[in-house]
């Protein structure tokens, strides 16, 4: 008995134009289905249903007799009204052949378009119009089948040149199950395979028996029957073409291989893949005898192509399998907290042992241990579930990331679409339709509330676990008696961990020693875990570890710029600093720059190339030196594309701030560990010490986890050493880098590929950076177009592209444009992510920006006060984001003349950048450099001087001598000798600073360019005032 599928199951949707084409079709389906229950009132398509491989397909044709372009679209667009879960469209059926030099096009071939040079695989070669001379020109272009079916298409044409072809079977298969289609539908035999002449007439008759034997065009004899596979243009028409001379014409104006009167209705509409078997010549001899078999050898390919094609939806019409996907990365000594597991347990089921559905909230400082204790909850109890979901929330991609985990391990049919709103919207209905499920949130932040608010439902069938550092956000989502505060460890649990840890008995003497150690780090579970460790792995005594945490601590608080409120975390994770090599330092730095919250490992490890496996592969050895080679450099491609893809993005464009280029900085890190990365044995082994030291954990499933808390201090610290260790922007390094990835992505991933959109993006960066516009426009309108093409207008990879195209303008002193370009990035931000989100307000303080250059002080102020206010709610008044922005509201009183006021809120961003960054990183610097230029606008060179002095040393040791910024402060050094007509001192200083510039940046490059006509006046400047002195 077939099955009964319901139409949302169906994504593969297969057309016909002829009724040979659909029996060839229904023969190649491995499972037939029942026909559609009902259709859409407004599709009139009858269907054959079925399935290929884990494909459920929709077999349609064309009315009898309504061939051409118009008649495919009109069906096309009706299956999709009833069955809308369709991804693509395969046109599959006869064609007529066009044989040329490079293929040697034979009847029963198939024929599978593909994109050559302008063409998208498909050519309309009569649409157009006809000029001087009645010359017909065609225009416009069709669309490219999508990246998908390319990717496909390759995968099976190197199997079908490695010699593995299941076409042969498949045909076999068919006349097996159907005896009675042998005849009509079999290979009809090489006697009747003649190709005459372009200009040799057909002599009459349903066949060619009088048609002159001398007329026909010599070729070689085939080794077999099998029909072979080209790929090229096809010309698709409403026409029929029976004349060999106008088939060569039109075949060689627009390279085609084959004529087909169907596909131009759907290339332009539809994600389409068109395939052909070859019928006839397309030439007055063209008969019927070869349609069928040609029509089984194209359904044949395309099932064929099917199988190489992952799932698109949902297929099984079996309930969604039991997941369990909470990571297992558990402390191994985790120990305690029974208390507070029974406290979560109750609170779950108080309802009389009802499993109604509830949100329980944990909450307490940081490293207290609330991610633990929610992760042993749901190991302990995940038997009285049949789903578990984890997901992090402490900023707003994190957790619509984590959703849309839960959506695709789900299966559920939205987990495709490209708009977001649909994908939460079908996770709340499941959450709320469903029961016997546990969802554990981790780490969330003030930021992400409304959202969650908008993403979970009112009712949920379900237990949700949540974890916050704030007891406003847990009393948010859980009533009283629901939400647990957290508290430290007692010395006794305190005690208790030290010595599983250490693995070793107690005694009265280090007991004393393990309460103290316990007390020593306020009793909080992560500074416990990974002090002692640390320590264990050393073979140190428990004095020593406590000996070392106590001079650590002190030397720590004895620096008012240290973040005492972290104090015993920081304390334990320098002491295990201190140890690593400075290899597996930047291999930690390269970790921290990925998105929070877990990286798989397979990306650093399973990903790393492996010779040994390329050895073991028979074969010659030439052959297997080809394949390691082969192999490496498919390994740096692919680790690199998957590597930026983790990559947290730096969403702040400092337009108006003298920061260095990200990327560059990412590329020395990756050069800096490279012998590391691509050996698997290496990697594994330097994973391993970071393990040992507690700096990460790896989860069961082999991800790597890094605690939030380790996260933000750790970035700060190691943020300084990059920055010492990267002396400028090497520009052109960084450009060679991302236009070997680009080629790489280009070739296995296609153009219109995101990750391929975001490298064009990259590149159109470094161009910006180096001041060079007009390419970096170039690139960006690139990377604009494919993103809006592929991911949508309002998306958020777009409208950074958006912001960034605003910034070039900006820069350009286009301030005109640049508002327009900000205004687009600003409306879609607020629309896709909010008002209060980071990026938004980025985009906020970009328009204050503008508004400054512009003089418009008025509305310049009341952006950046606006931006102020929402970063110091989302991110709170000390983050840098929200001192840059402080920064930028006292430039704008300095572009006035109001330097009281900008003094005062310079002074404040001093502060909060001396106390969050440190005292010599870049950001606190350039404050400094510009509380230095206030003094000097003010007559003041002696405080000037001495404030851009310290700008520069502190410069100099963080960035190198040679540094875009270090030199801006050399050019603003040389400005205050020209005040003083310190001429001499001012020369020496202005020449530095342009051979300086014309290095890092090149010769054209604006700030190069002030520079020079600096030093280029300076000498009439000092002719003119002498020569005025001598007429006094």
């Amino acid at each position: 008995m077939t099955q009964q599928v319901p139409n949302r199951y169906y994504t593969i949707a297969w057309i016909c134009a002829l009724p040979v084409e659909r029996i060839a079709g229904d023969a190649m389906l491995d499972v037939p289905h029942e026909r559609p229950l009902e259709n859409h009132p407004d599709d009139h398509n009858t269907y054959q249903l079925g399935s290929i491989g884990k494909h459920n397909v929709v077999i349609a044709c064309l009315p009898l007799g309504c061939y051409g372009t118009t008649s495919a679209t009109i069906v096309a667009t009706q299956i999709k009204l009833s069955f809308p879960s369709i991804k693509i469209y395969l046109m599959v059926g006869v064609g007529g052949g066009i044989p040329n030099a490079d293929h040697d096009v034979r009847l029963g071939d198939i024929v599978v378009s593909k994109p050559e040079n302008s063409s998208g695989g498909v050519v309309q070669y009569d649409l157009g119009k006809t000029v001087t001379g009645g010359r017909f020109e065609r225009s416009g272009a069709l669309n490219k089948p999508p990246p998908l079916l390319l990717t496909a298409i390759a995968g099976l044409k190197a199997s079908h040149e490695l010699g593995r072809s299941n076409i042969p079977d498949y045909l076999a298969k068919v006349f097996s199950r159907h005896p009675d289609l042998g005849g009509e539908y079999a290979y009809q035999g090489r006697e009747n395979d003649a190709l005459y002449k372009a200009d040799y007439e057909h002599e009459g008759g349903s066949t060619c028996e009088l048609c002159h034997y001398e007329e026909l065009v010599p070729r070689k004899s085939r080794n077999d029957t099998h029909p072979v596979i080209h790929y090229g243009t096809i010309a698709s028409g409403n026409q029929v073409i029976k004349d060999g001379v106008t088939r060569d014409r039109i075949g060689n104006d627009v390279g085609a291989i084959c004529f087909e009167m169907e596909a131009a209705g759907l290339m332009d509409h539809f994600p389409c893949l068109v395939i052909r078997g070859i019928c006839d010549y397309s030439d007055s001899h063209k008969n019927k005898r070869w349609q069928s078999y040609a029509a089984l050898t194209a359904a044949a390919y395309a099932k064929e192509l099917l199988y190489q094609i992952t799932p698109l939806g949902a297929i099984s019409l079996q309930p969604t399998p039991p997941i369990f996907d909470i990571p297992r990365i558990l402390h191994r000594h985790f120990s305690g907290r029974q208390t507070y597991l029974t406290r979560i347990h109750n609170s779950f089921h108080s309802n009389s042992g009802e499993r109604e559905g509830a949100i329980v909230s944990v909450f307490g400082i940081p490293g207290v241990g609330k991610s633990q204790l929610c992760l042993k909850y749901a190991a302990d109890n995940g038997g009285e579930y049949n789903y578990g979901f984890y997901a992090t929330a402490s900023t707003t991609d994190q957790w619509l990331s984590g959703c849309d985990n839960i959506i695709r391990g789900l299966s559920l049919p939205e987990a495709n679409s490209s708009e977001q709103a649909q994908r939460t919207g079908a996770l709340k209905r499941w959450f709320s339709a469903n029961h016997g499920w546990i969802l554990v949130i981790d780490d969330v932040t003030l930021s992400v509330v409304s959202l969650l608010r908008e993403t979970l439902p009112q009712y949920i069938g379900g237990h949700i676990l949540l974890s916050t550092r704030d007891k406003y956000i847990a009393s948010e989502f859980s009533p009283p008696g629901y939400f647990v505060h957290l508290r430290e460890m007692d010395l006794e649990e305190g005690k208790e961990l030290v010595f599983k840890i250490y693995n070793q008995q107690e005694n009265s003497a280090t007991a004393v020693i393990a309460e103290n150690i316990s007390r020593e780090l306020g009793g909080l579970p992560l500074a416990l875990e990974q002090g002692t460790t640390c320590a264990a792995q050393r073979y140190w005594e428990l004095n020593t570890l406590l000996d070392n945490l106590r001079e650590n601590k002190q030397v720590m608080l004895q620096d008012p710029l240290q973040n005492s409120q972290h104090a015993d975390i920081i304390a334990t994770l320098d002491m295990a600093l201190k140890v690593l090599e400075p290899a597996h330092i930047t291999l930690l730095n390269l970790i921290l720059m990925m998105r929070p919250q877990a990286l798989p490992l397979g990306i650093l490890i399973d990903g790393a190339f492996n010779p040994v496996r390329a050895t073991t592969t028979s074969g010659s050895i030439d052959r297997r030196q080809d394949l390691i080679s082969k192999e490496g450099k498919e390994w740096t491609t692919r680790f690199r594309k998957r590597l930026r893809a983790f990559i947290q993005p730096k969403t702040r464009p400092n337009l108006s701030r003298n920061e260095s280029s990200v990327e560059p900085v990412r590329l020395h890190i990756f050069q800096a560990i490279k012998d590391i990365i691509e050996s698997k044995s290496k990697l594994d082994s330097a994973i391993v010490v970071l393990e040992k030291s507690s700096l990460l954990r790896r989860g069961e499933s082999g991800e790597i986890w890094v605690h939030d808390l380790f996260r933000e201090i750790l970035q700060g610290k190691l943020e300084e050493w990059e920055r010492k260790d990267f002396l400028r922007a090497r520009y052109g390094e960084a450009l060679q880098w991302f236009e070997r990835v680009l080629a790489g992505e280009e070739k296995a991933l296609g153009k219109d590929h995101p990750s391929t959109l975001c490298t064009v993006h990259s590149i159109a960066s470094v161009f910006s950076d180096q001041g060079k516009h007009d390419e970096a426009m170039q690139w960006f309108e690139r990377a604009l177009a494919g993103k809006e093409k592929a991911l949508g207008k309002d998306h958020p990879s777009t409208l950074d592209t958006v912001n960034d195209i605003a910034g070039v303008f900006y820069m350009q002193g286009k301030y005109d444009e640049a508002m327009q370009w900000y205004e687009r990035a600003l409306a879609g931000r607020e629309k896709a992510l909010g008002k209060d989100h980071p990026s938004t307000l980025t985009t906020l303080n970009n328009i204050a920006s503008v508004y400054t250059r512009q003089g418009k002080y008025g509305e310049s102020m009341q952006r950046y006060e606006r931006a102020l206010a929402g970063e110091e709610k989302a991110l709170g008044k000390n983050h840098p984001s929200t001192l840059d922005t402080v920064n930028d509201i006292a430039g704008v009183f300095y572009m006035q003349g109001k330097y009281d006021e900008a003094m005062q809120w310079y002074e404040r961003a001093l502060a909060g950048r001396e106390k969050a960054l440190g005292k010599d990183h870049p950001s606190t610097l350039n404050t400094v450099h510009k509380i230095a230029s206030v003094f000097s606008d003010q007559g003041k060179h002696d405080e000037a001087m001495q404030w851009f002095e310290r700008a520069l040393a502190g410069k100099e040791k963080a960035l190198g001598k040679d540094h875009p910024s270090t030199l801006c402060t050399v050019n603003s050094i040389a400005l205050v000798f020209y005040k003083q007509g310190k001429y001499d001192e001012a020369v020496q200083w202005f020449e530095r600073a342009l051979a300086g510039t014309k290095e890092a940046l090149g010769k054209n490059h604006p700030s190069t360019l002030v520079v020079a006509e600096n030093l280029r006046l300076l000498p009439k400047i000092r002719t003119n005032q002498n020569s005025s002195k001598g007429q006094y």
